[in-house]
């Protein structure tokens, strides 16, 4: 959805059902004339992952039209995104208050990414705490990895909202335009709802580009010359 309202028709995503598949894919590649985009989620501390970006690296490090996309995980690239809360959480809501542990907690991860503590984010004192409390029903932290955890806190920090995410669900708020009525609006509120201007689809994907992790992927990748026209917030 987002590669479609950013690049429009300059770019063709394709869809593989395993990691095999996606190196056999990869190994098929040759000089045509295309560049070709490789994006997975790259969790670094998953030994089978990492052993899985080793072996794309390899096969790729002498192709001038492929480029292994540096990505964590979809569900990390929202959790990284400026305004998540503001657009959940109607503004000073009781649900809001009820997250504020998994508010504080997203916000000690991203400060550790940022100052690029990668592998020390499950040492911080905050996260250990969080996961090693039987409330919060997640189990330890050790057995998670970046991509499971940012899935995990993803969907306990959206959870029954118009924005929720879990493995195999988007909630309709991330892609469809803003509700205008009230009788249209989630139960426990939105924090979209009522603004002076109404976001649509499009409007959506651009703000989580710019605002989130993924503008970092972009960029390194040289992207952003194929976009359609970003020029508003």
């Amino acid at each position: 959805m987002i590669a479609g309202m950013l690049f429009g028709d300059r770019i063709t995503v394709e869809s593989k059902r395993n990691n095999s598949e996606l190196v056999k894919a990869v190994e098929k590649i040759r000089p045509d004339g295309n560049q070709y985009l490789i994006a997975f989620d790259h969790a670094y501390d998953n030994t089978n992952i990492g052993q899985l970006a080793d072996r794309l690296k390899e096969k790729i490090k002498s192709s001038s039209n492929i480029c292994l996309l540096e990505m964590y995980s979809f569900e990390y690239i929202l959790l990284s995104f400026q305004y998540l809360t503001d657009w959940v959480f109607e503004k000073n809501s009781i649900l809001e208050k009820k997250r504020k542990r998994e508010i504080d907690v997203r916000n000690a991860l991203l400060n550790a990414m940022q100052e690029d503590r990668y592998a020390e984010y499950k040492e911080i004192i905050q996260i250990r705490s969080y996961f090693a409390s039987s409330v919060n029903n997640v189990g330890s932290i050790d057995k998670y990895s970046i991509e499971t955890f940012s899935a995990k806190l993803l969907h306990n920090i959206t959870r029954n909202t118009g924005f929720f995410v879990d493995k195999n669900n988007l909630g309709d708020c991330w892609y469809k335009r803003c509700c205008t009525s009230s009788a249209e609006v989630n139960e426990n509120g939105c924090g979209l709802f009522g603004r002076e201007r109404v976001l649509d689809k499009r409007d959506k994907c651009v703000s989580i580009y710019k605002y989130s992790d993924l503008k970092r992927i972009f960029s390194g990748a040289d992207l952003e010359k194929y976009m359609e026209g970003i020029q508003y917030d």
